[in-house]
């Protein structure tokens, strides 16, 4: 297997003339670039990622603005936030069903795969941190940050 970077529009076209053979998608996007004739096998309980959705604002207009209006925007952000996650998580859960109604087979990674994957997940964001750390750039502390936030989260 080789991995490589393609824009998703143009994965349809790949793999209907067999020059790839498979896509990290989520079971939404699968539907959504007219996938599903095309896919025999998805993974079920592997976390490939998903979309990235970021809502922001600079630094220095955040500077301009009242600590009452920050505290409002955090406080939407955190209920968008999770409003959109669990929309999401509906959406996927709704994917996934039309996509076994229409043959596709799920494939769920053993436990000792699941530890080769997630040993390679912690390797790719450290290799990513140092790379930024080397560019003076804060990629362990974002990493440490993101560790924590998520561990935190999912301690709730």
């Amino acid at each position: 297997m080789v991995p490589i970077k393609m824009a998703p529009p143009e994965i349809y076209e790949s793999m209907s003339r067999g020059t790839i053979d498979g896509s990290l998608f989520p079971y939404v996007s699968v539907e959504s670039y007219k996938l599903t004739p095309l896919i025999k096998y998805a993974t079920f309980k592997a976390n490939f990622g998903s979309i990235v959705a970021a809502y922001s604002i600079s630094e220095k207009k955040w500077n301009t603005l009242s600590a009452d209006t920050k505290e409002i925007l955090l406080k939407a952000g955190d209920e968008a936030t999770k409003a959109a996650c669990i929309n999401f998580d509906k959406q996927e859960a709704e994917a996934k069903a039309r996509l076994a109604k229409s043959g596709v087979q799920f494939v769920e990674f053993d436990e000792a795969a699941q530890k080769v994957l997630q040993a390679t997940y912690i390797e790719i964001a450290d290799n990513w941190a140092q790379q930024l750390d080397a560019r003076n750039r804060p990629g362990s502390e974002a990493l440490k940050a993101f560790r924590d936030a998520s561990a935190k989260a999912l301690s709730k």
